[in-house]
């Protein structure tokens, strides 16, 4: 197990997210802290389920954006919703081979999407997720990367949406209500379960996250506090 105590990932301006690793009396000065801009959430979204989750990993231009279906289904769910500063990664996966990102800003903080697009016997599919479901799936991932023994490509097929099958998961939550979502991987039917509690959904307060991962075992991350400031 990591002796890391605590994972703080602060966003200026906005929101924080505390991982307390589940050992009594986390201690700030175990912590390990990244202290990141504003613009810089959606790279820590990204980035982070990038490197915890794939082996390959390469962002991409607008122009090689504009030409790809995937990403155009995914652009226009996300300005539907109002999202912004839309990011678009390249990747190597038997699940995935495009990620997408954007943003939100609403009264509470930034909220972050992540957009899973892909074409299927000649269909377009996509899962999406925002808030409390892609935080979690960016933490699950990055706590299975430095506290168990899997691989990147198991790390992907626990963490990441089930493609097989043509089945959509879509959650667009925001961070002022409670929610729960479940997700298949490529282990179960009940792969994932992410659960997001609205503590005290306001300026100052916080909710909390709790992520199982089914991977062969149940895997439950430390949960999750997110700190509204």
């Amino acid at each position: 197990m990591n002796r890391r105590n605590l994972i703080k990932y602060g966003l200026l301006g906005t929101s924080t997210f505390v991982v307390n690793l589940g050992l009594q009396n986390a201690k700030p000065a175990n912590a390990f802290i990244f202290f990141l801009l504003r613009s810089s959430l959606l790279r820590m979204v990204l980035g982070g389920l990038a490197r915890s989750a794939f082996s390959f990993y390469q962002r991409r231009g607008q122009e090689w954006s504009n030409r790809r279906l995937e990403v155009q289904l995914a652009e226009r769910q996300f300005i539907r919703r109002q999202f912004t500063n839309v990011t678009v990664a390249e990747v190597r996966s038997p699940q995935q081979s495009i990620i997408v990102a954007a943003e939100y800003l609403e009264h509470l903080g930034y909220n972050a999407g992540l957009a899973f697009p892909r074409i299927e016997y000649n269909r377009p599919f996509m899962s999406a997720f925002s808030g409390a479901a892609s935080i979690g799936m960016v933490v699950a991932a990055e706590y299975l990367r430095q506290n168990t023994r899997m691989t990147l490509p198991q790390i992907q097929s626990a963490i990441l949406p089930r493609a097989a099958g043509g089945a959509d998961v879509s959650d667009w939550r925001t961070w002022s209500s409670s929610s729960f979502r479940g997700y298949p991987n490529s282990h179960s039917d009940r792969g994932v379960r992410i659960r997001y509690d609205a503590v005290d959904p306001r300026p100052g307060g916080f909710g909390t996250i709790d992520v199982s991962v089914n991977a062969h075992q149940l895997i439950q991350i430390p949960q999750i506090r997110v700190n509204f400031t």
